[in-house]
């Protein structure tokens, strides 16, 4: 549905499980000769948490037009080269204050924001397809580790979930340590913390 609004390319970036809290990376490049790219984009300073912390819309436009020759914005220049002359980003918002970012480039310009809102309604409609293209790491959680996060990220305590999966209670605490040592948490809440940002739970 996007190849219809003359969506030429799409990145993904998003949080930076194992960095600074403020790191991002990219989860998604396509077609995948924009890989560096994206890269550029997510290295920039362009948008992502400091445009969070200003209270800016979730939603972005920019048509590139002489804009890519001015400062920090060198992240640009693969973009235009390429044909693509606008960009759309959309903001993901997701738990922490932490967000995947999802930018469009089209072959032309955006010419209103009411173009920029049908872009953004056609995003969040293919996003579970989006979502599941997205690279994450595959840190071998087990479907019983998982269920384990689920269970804590709903309050529930060792002994309520080892009674909900019909488990011993030092069976929970198990998966819980392996989580942690997974998703290099030092607790348990923030292995939940990581498991959600990597859309895991």
């Amino acid at each position: 549905s996007l190849d219809q609004h003359h969506v030429k390319a799409l990145a993904v970036l998003g949080p930076e499980p194992f960095g600074e809290a403020n790191g991002r990376t990219v989860y998604l490049a396509h077609p995948t000769a924009h890989v560096q790219a994206a890269a550029a984009l997510c290295d920039s300073s362009a948008y992502g948490s400091t445009w969070r912390s200003t209270r800016s819309p979730l939603v972005a436009r920019s048509n590139f037009d002489g804009l890519w020759r001015s400062p920090h914005t060198d992240w640009m220049e693969h973009w235009v080269r390429n044909g693509l002359v606008s960009m759309v980003r959309v903001e993901i918002p997701l738990p922490l204050g932490r967000a995947h970012e999802c930018f469009l480039f089209l072959d032309e310009p955006i010419s209103s924001r009411a173009q920029a809102a049908e872009l953004t309604y056609a995003v969040m409609g293919s996003w579970p397809l989006i979502k599941q293209a997205l690279r994450v790491p595959d840190l071998g959680l087990s479907e019983k580790e998982i269920q384990s996060l689920q269970g804590a990220a709903n309050g529930m305590t060792a002994q309520q979930l080892s009674e909900h999966l019909g488990c011993a209670k030092r069976t929970i605490t198990f998966h819980w340590s392996n989580t942690r040592t997974k998703l290099r948490a030092s607790n348990t809440m923030e292995a939940v913390s990581r498991a959600m940002l990597l859309g895991l739970i």
